[in-house]
């Protein structure tokens, strides 16, 4: 044997340091399965509190909708000033029908009625037209001046009419004409007017024969 290990003292350990030892372990394991407890209580609680107030606050706001409609239905209704004032329904006619009906019937009717319509103011043209021919008489100018008009018209452009063919103041210079002749030979024979020959003056041609009647 080794004396030098013999005469070292050997530790050997007891009973207590064994029950001392046991016992804290026991204590941390203790110790530490009631933080842990703790810790799952205070989030429980404070998942229960937030729902329960989300519930509370849900609650609330489904009442306040209750009673804000309550209030809506029993509330009148608002009339502006603004609107005007119509008379009461009883004085309209056909308020009875349903709704659209009306409206059925009129579109069904618009057609016919656009027909209709154009008919009648076919028919006001018409008369109107009827009205006016038999006005234009009065609204025409009279023969005379439109005789006035053609021959100051055929004297200013006597190209207009045409070669051979008698132009309206000629027409009017023959019946004139006719019409004195007519008037002679009713009153009878007259005396034949005097012709005398014009004395030239100062300017005028000596060759040409000037009559005055």
């Amino acid at each position: 044997m080794n004396p030098v290990a013999s005469s070292l003292p050997v530790h050997l350990p007891s009973l207590s340091d064994q029950q001392q030892q046991q016992q804290q372990q026991q204590q941390q394991q203790q110790q530490q399965q009631q933080q842990q407890q703790e810790l799952l209580l205070c989030e429980d609680s404070w998942i229960v509190s937030e729902l329960k107030q989300r519930h509370r606050s849900m609650k609330e706001d489904k009442q306040q909708q209750q009673q804000q409609q309550q209030q809506q239905q029993q509330r009148p209704h608002h009339i502006p000033d603004y609107l005007p004032v119509f008379p009461p329904p009883h004085t309209y006619l056909r308020t009875e029908t349903s709704w659209g009906a009306d409206t059925e019937a009129a579109a069904a009717a618009a057609p016919a009625a656009a027909a209709a319509a154009a008919a009648a103011a076919e028919a006001t043209r018409k008369i109107r037209r009827l009205e006016l021919q038999l006005q234009l008489p009065q609204l025409q100018v009279p023969e005379t001046a439109a005789a006035d008009s053609s021959s100051s018209s055929s004297s200013i452009n006597p190209t207009d009419t045409l070669w051979g063919v008698p132009s309206a103041h000629e027409l009017l210079l023959q019946q004139q004409q006719q019409q004195q002749q007519q008037q002679q030979q009713q009153q009878g024979p007259t005396a034949p007017r005097k012709t005398r020959k014009a004395e030239p003056g100062l300017g005028d041609r000596h060759t040409q024969d000037l009559y005055i009647t």
